[in-house]
């Protein structure tokens, strides 16, 4: 499971205008019509967007129900790590399930040195949360 971030960088009411229509309802069912015959349709948290976007999938409608009944939703960590951390967290994960027999210290100290070497840095900002 992932998210789809949308973000705004100059405040117009173009911009605006954009952002409102990306979290409607309408444009969250546009998108779920528009997914390629035997794709997996995406599930959207807004309860306006009725399950049976999810077409003749249960289990995606099982999906998108739990995501539209929760009071808070939340990411995994890596969702909130600077970008250049998020890549080496992803590849050592990657790293560590090819090869489960070898143990994962020397992935672990290669991922706190760029933790370490990304403190302090404006440009590469961590989040405060991965929950709302």
């Amino acid at each position: 499971m992932s998210g789809d971030f949308a973000a705004m960088f100059r405040d117009t009411p173009q911009a605006q205008e954009l952002m409102r229509y990306l979290i409607s309802a309408d444009a969250q069912r546009a998108w779920g019509e528009k997914t390629a015959e035997n794709s997996t349709h995406p599930f959207f948290a807004n309860r306006d967007v009725r399950l049976d976007a999810q077409g003749d999938d249960g289990v995606g409608r099982k999906i998108a129900k739990t995501l539209q009944d929760s009071t808070s939703l939340c990411l995994d960590a890596s969702d909130a790590m600077p970008t250049r951390m998020r890549v080496a967290f992803q590849r050592a994960a990657l790293a560590y399930l090819s090869d489960t027999g070898k143990p994962p210290d020397g992935l672990l100290r290669s991922l706190e040195r760029i933790r370490q070497s990304l403190r302090d840095t404006p440009d590469q900002p961590w989040l405060s949360t991965v929950c709302g």
